[in-house]
């Protein structure tokens, strides 16, 4: 008997160890997320306009596919540069078509870094005080080819909030990457992506665009993640009142 209380005792111990690392794990968890920034706020007709497409969370992908829609009346499209730590195994795509360009990569293994992942070159045809462009992404999939599918996209492209048009000639002295070069990617993406984290919140919620089951509906319970920790605790509790009741009788 005292056996068995003792083998129960290590059991429920073991179970509410499980627990806490099964509740850490989960929160430790980040879902990905799609955003895309510009170096400035608003052209003239003439000026370059870096968009740099930034991924955050990367759950390891192997595939990519996105797409900047743009008007073509206000911006015509120029270049691309990858980031530099795609390897050269890696199939890197980029086209044109009617105001979209489509970015595609496909993986030899699969990247996991965050930030910039491609950065994409305008060239302004008329003035706007604005930049007319919108970010979709198309598929994603991760290292073992599943289809990650809670990535929340931002789809309005953010700009400098504190840069004006008189700081855009400073810009394009000092921060315009060349984009012959493979490390621009990562370059350009450097300055714009302090602006990008500033304006990502705001706009996750309503661009959120993800068919994943909440947690509350996998535990099937109505409780989410929250059913782990009252596991643990009532684990906890239990094991202390065994351990109490031990000790009370070997006292006796």
């Amino acid at each position: 008997m005292k056996n068995r209380k003792n083998y129960l005792s290590c059991l429920l111990m073991t179970l509410l160890f499980v627990c806490m690392i099964q509740v850490y794990t989960v929160n430790a968890a980040v879902s990905p997320s799609l955003s895309a920034s510009a170096d400035k706020a608003s052209v003239s007709a003439g000026d370059d306009v870096l968009i740099s497409i930034n991924l955050s969370g990367n759950p390891s992908i192997s595939t990519f596919g996105a797409s900047l829609s743009y008007d073509s009346n206000i911006l015509s499209y120029d270049s691309v540069s990858w980031n530099s730590s795609f390897s050269e195994s890696d199939m890197k795509l980029a086209s044109d078509i009617d105001g979209e360009v489509n970015l595609s990569v496909v993986c030899d293994s699969s990247y996991g870094e965050d930030g910039t992942i491609v950065t994409v070159r305008f060239q302004a045809v008329s003035d706007s005080s604005s930049i007319p462009v919108i970010l979709s992404l198309r598929d994603m999939a991760d290292a073992d080819l599943n289809a990650v599918s809670d990535c929340a996209v931002s789809s309005q492209v953010h700009v400098p909030e504190t840069e004006g048009s008189t700081n855009q000639g400073t810009d394009k002295e000092d921060g315009t990457p060349d984009l012959s070069a493979p490390e621009t990617g990562t370059a350009a993406g450097g300055r714009v992506q302090q602006t990008s984290t500033q304006n990502t919140q705001s706009v996750q919620v309503s661009d959120t665009k993800s068919t994943k089951p909440d947690q509350s509906y996998k535990t099937g319970a109505g409780l989410g993640n929250d059913i782990f920790l009252i596991l643990a605790a009532a684990c906890g509790i239990i094991a202390f009142v065994l351990a109490a009741k031990k000790y009370g009788e070997e006292k006796k």
